[in-house]
């Protein structure tokens, strides 16, 4: 965090109060953003939830999604969707990942079948923005 310049007891006693205020702020955002991955994304292994990370930075903390996947299901941008209908496929392994941690039932066709399936309904339909940072930023917007 960028180091300020304190000129009296009163004056760091300020500072600290306010550098509390924004990390505990820092930690309300990702909660948040943590309990509505839990609401309003599908949850296979519970790793979006994980990824939420909370870090120092330059002016303050920054949240963010350290998943590579969470790209692709969230976006901070007011846009209606993440991957839009007619994209290239996703990848089919990660796919079928996603499938063998769900337990999904594959008796009736290959496991790479539905995964090539699912990708295809996926580039077909696109992947709907879920707003969940965006969200969290709106309530929180008038706190910063």
């Amino acid at each position: 965090m960028k180091q300020l310049q304190v000129k009296s007891n009163k004056d760091f006693s300020d500072l600290l109060a306010l550098q509390k205020l924004i990390e505990d702020t820092a930690s309300d955002i990702a909660s948040k953003v943590q309990s509505d991955i839990v609401s309003k994304w599908p949850v296979a292994s519970g790793d979006s939830k994980k990824g939420i990370k909370k870090e120092e930075a330059t002016y303050g903390y920054r949240v963010y999604q350290s998943l590579e996947y969470g790209k692709y299901v969230d976006s901070f941008d007011d846009i209606e969707y993440v991957r839009r209908p007619g994209s290239k496929y996703p990848p089919i392994s990660v796919i079928e990942e996603w499938i063998r941690r769900k337990g999904i039932d594959t008796n009736s066709i290959s496991p790479r079948a539905l995964a090539f399936l699912i990708a295809r309904s996926i580039a077909k339909k696109g992947i709907k923005n879920k707003k969940i940072f965006l969200s969290v930023y709106n309530k929180y917007k008038s706190k910063l």
